[in-house]
This record gives C-alpha cells, structure tokens and sequence, in this order.
C-alpha cells in the first residue's frame, strides 16, 4: 500500500470512528442531562416536604397562641365582669337600693373568684352587708384579715 491509499483508509476509519464518538457523546450527554433533571425533581420534592412540615408547625404554634390568647381574653372577661358587678353593688349599697344590691352581689358570688386583693377585700367587707341584709349571720371562715 502506499502512503495515498494508507491516507484514504484512515480517512474512511476516521469518520465512522467520528460517528461512533458522536453517537457516545450524545448518548452521555443524554444520560448526564437525565441525571441532572432526575436530581432537580428530587430536590424540589426535598424542598416542598420541609416547606410543608415547616408550615404545619407554624400553624401548629400558631393554634396554640391563639387558644392561650382565647383562654386569657375569657379569663380577663370574667375579671372585668366581677369588677363591674362589684362596683355596681358597692353603688347599689351606697344609694341604699337594697334589692339591686343583694341581686347584684348574688350574681357577683359565682364569679368572685377572678377578683384579686383589693377586690377581695371590698367583696369581703360587701359579703357582710349581704349576709346582715339576707338575715345570714357571718363566721370567722368568711372574713379574712
């Protein structure tokens, strides 16, 4: 062979070896892209997961404060509710309107709990005007120093 036809014969290898490294480049360029998107839709699954399990807590610490919130503003209710009676009793006394009183003060009892030191007193001290008032003779476990 001489050098010519040795030239030919490796121009005619040269492009089918072309071809075949075409081929394997597409086919790995085709598997590397199909990998890569493989990963993006994994990590956007990773990524609304967490999303999700971040949400559910916030919403989870978020039923709690409200529900700690609710609890407070009754508990505040019910205290402003035993001020008011307590107020409009000591008012009813003060006038000498003894039936408002004693309806006022009785409403009062159930709720007298919320009331706190000062409060306290003055509903002790409005307790013996009831019990003289209803004919209730007052004991040492009624009043407090």
């Amino acid at each position: 062979m001489s050098k010519k036809s040795k030239a030919r014969s490796r121009e005619e290898k040269n492009p089918a070896l072309s071809a075949k490294r075409r081929r394997a480049m597409v086919q790995y360029l085709a598997i590397m892209f199909s990998v890569a998107i493989v990963l993006v839709v994994l990590s956007l699954f990773i990524t609304l997961r967490n999303q999700k399990a971040t949400m559910n807590d916030r919403l989870n610490d978020q039923k709690k404060t409200s529900l700690g919130l609710r609890e407070n503003a009754a508990k505040l209710q019910q205290k402003n509710n035993a001020y008011e009676l307590l107020t409009k009793a000591q008012l009813d006394y003060n006038a000498g309107d003894m039936d408002a009183f004693v309806d006022d003060f009785e409403e009062l009892m159930s709720i007298s709990d919320a009331l706190t030191d000062n409060g306290e007193k003055l509903y002790f001290e409005l307790m013996d005007v009831y019990n003289a008032e209803v004919g209730v003779e007052t004991t040492d476990e009624t009043q407090t120093d």
